[in-house]
């Protein structure tokens, strides 16, 4: 099964807008050229809590994956727990994929409220 997130992460790379570490994702950020941000799910909670407070300063979305280091590694041909996406159409394709996950499925398998009318009420 193919992977449509780290695939993602994969065209940024080759596209050449994917910036990886937390020093050049932080200076990006900052600089304003980030579009979203993912760590990866072992990234020490210092890293997180430190790109978090400087993508929450400049209104950037962060992102924890579930996906470890050696992932997010493999997708992108380097071992990072930091990726920022720096465009906005890749950057909502990736974030799609990634509330895609298993996880979010079960939340949206919820019974819809629907709220029944009869004619008479129109």
């Amino acid at each position: 099964m193919i992977d449509r997130f780290l695939s993602t992460l994969g065209l940024a790379r080759k596209a050449g807008k994917l910036s990886w570490g937390s020093e050049t994702v932080s200076n990006a950020v900052k600089a304003g050229k980030v579009a979203v941000v993912f760590t990866a799910a072992d990234l020490s909670a210092r890293s997180v809590r430190n790109i978090d407070e400087v993508c929450q300063q400049r209104g950037i979305p962060c992102y924890q994956t579930t996906y470890d280091m050696m992932q997010l590694g493999e997708a992108v041909g380097v071992y990072t727990g930091i990726l920022a996406i720096t465009d906005s159409g890749l950057a909502k394709i990736a974030q799609s994929k990634l509330d895609n996950s298993p996880k979010e499925k079960d939340e949206s398998n919820k019974e819809p409220d629907i709220t029944l009318t009869s004619k008479e009420d129109s």
